[in-house]
């Protein structure tokens, strides 16, 4: 089988907005306004592309490959194409009549994939743009020339290769699913936006997007899933989920330097991507006796150090559900856990006047250090933890049939279902799992109030 595409995809967008100021009291035009503003923007983008996806089948074998061509006008002046392959392969190795071990494997697929991917750059990210910067002075209007982008002229598509393979299996009767994959994926030419340092134009704050490198993501994926009792009485079944994943950016391409990312996130080569960094709180002492640190009385070091990675090095959720009599009564349970997540307690460094550190003597010495030494460092706002999480249970009930058919049913069920009933961790904050910012970029719990535990009683009928 061939499948053969082509797609062209263009966006327009204008914007027009004005601003007034100055209106008399009970003007309904912005025309007798004192200082009347517009601004006008507009992008315009312009993908297109064609595919060719080759694939053969069999009962036990499938092989599909393909090539993409992509172009745009947003893909820099250096390329106007980019290609994309990509190679799929499937092998049903169990039902070959030479496996030797047929009574214990129902059956053993392998797998695997190879792919090249590519993003392009934003409509605006290769140009230098200005706005008019209007001013009221001696009852006139000013205009004058601001810079509001500075562009980046040598600015390519990001492109990745990611190599995927695995196996599934279903084994013991087909009472043990196991299904694994590991991968390994390469972004060249990484975009990033990558601040300036504000000294180079006048003292203001610009970020610009680059090409800040080489990215390396591996992991593995496991799930097991079982029925472990199959009987009229009693059936339990179970489900489990783990992924254990890494990232390191390898080198900084030409002209880029470390630069840091929402607060204590940096991206730097050797070091996971927008790890978590500090300066460290070295040592502290009560110098004066007073039974309390002071400003002075701690030591930061001088430069940052690495404290952890802001995504989890271990993820897992397991799920079981255990039916009695016959699906009579049904209970399902479900839980997640996480391990090795970086994260900054945001909460403390806004409220610190109200820390219990800053205001409570008897508080141990290095909490009070951690809260003084916040106008230097966030060091001992940082931990690394790992959480359970209690996620769900529901319990459900199948009402006999005389009970149902005496409101006219044929049948009726009653299910209670909590969520969100308990969090196990170390973490000093409030939940670990409520971010101000998305987690791979940077996590900071700045106080939101945590998911609510919820009960719910639900009562179902079928006619």
């Amino acid at each position: 089988n061939t499948s053969v595409g082509a797609n062209y995809t263009q966006t327009t967008i204008g914007d027009i907005m004005t601003r007034a100021s100055g209106l008399a009291p009970g003007q309904t035009s912005i025309d007798g306004a004192a200082l009347v503003v517009s601004s006008e923007r507009k992008a315009d983008e312009t993908t297109f592309g064609w595919y060719v996806e080759p694939s053969i089948s069999h009962k036990r074998f499938w092989l599909s490959g393909g090539v993409r061509i992509d172009g745009g006008n947003t893909y820099g002046s250096h390329v106007s194409f980019a290609g994309f392959p990509k190679l799929n392969l499937s092998w049903l190795i169990s039902d070959e009549p030479w496996f030797p071990f047929k009574t214990l494997v129902n059956t053993l697929r392998l797998r695997g994939a190879y792919g090249r991917a590519g993003v392009q750059p934003g409509p605006t990210d290769r140009l230098r743009l200005y706005e008019q910067d209007p001013h009221w002075l001696d009852g006139q209007t000013v205009n004058t020339t601001l810079l509001t982008s500075l562009g980046n002229t040598n600015i390519r598509p990001e492109r990745s290769t990611e190599w995927e393979g695995g196996f599934d299996a279903d084994v013991w009767d087909s009472r043990l699913s196991v299904g694994f994959s590991g991968y390994r994926k390469m972004r060249y030419d990484a975009l990033m936006r990558v601040p300036v340092p504000p000294s180079l134009y006048g003292n203001r704050i610009f970020d610009i997007t680059m090409n800040v490198g080489t990215i390396r993501n591996t992991g593995i994926e496991l799930t097991l899933a079982t029925d472990l009792l199959r009987s009229d009485l009693v059936s339990w079944s179970a489900q489990l989920n783990l992924s254990r994943n890494r990232n390191r950016v390898l080198s900084l391409g030409p002209g880029v330097r470390p630069f840091d990312v929402l607060g204590s996130g940096r991206v730097q080569a050797g070091y996971p991507l927008f790890g978590v960094w500090a300066r460290p709180i070295v040592g502290f002492a009560d110098a004066n006796g007073n039974g309390i640190i002071d400003a002075g009385e701690y030591q930061v070091g001088d430069s940052a150090i690495f404290l952890g990675q802001s995504i989890p090095n271990y993820e897992a959720s397991i799920h079981t559900s255990v039916a009695l009599f016959r699906h009579a009564i049904t209970v399902d349970a479900g839980f997640d856990y996480q391990d090795g997540l970086t994260q900054i307690n945001n909460t403390i460094l806004t409220n610190k006047a109200f820390a219990r550190a800053a205001n409570d003597p008897t508080a141990p010495l290095g909490e009070q250090a951690a809260v003084v030494a916040l106008s230097t460092t966030q060091y001992g706002l940082i931990q690394t933890i790992s959480t359970l999480r209690f996620n769900s249970l529901s319990v459900a009930f199948a009402l006999p049939t005389s009970i149902a058919n005496r409101v006219g049913a044929r049948a009726l069920s009653l299910a209670v279902r909590g969520t969100n009933l308990g969090l196990y961790s170390k973490y000093n904050g409030k939940d670990p799992s409520v971010n101000a910012y998305t987690t791979g970029n940077a996590t900071a719990d700045t106080g939101q109030l945590p998911m609510p535990r919820t009960w719910q009683i639900r009562l179902s009928a079928s006619y």
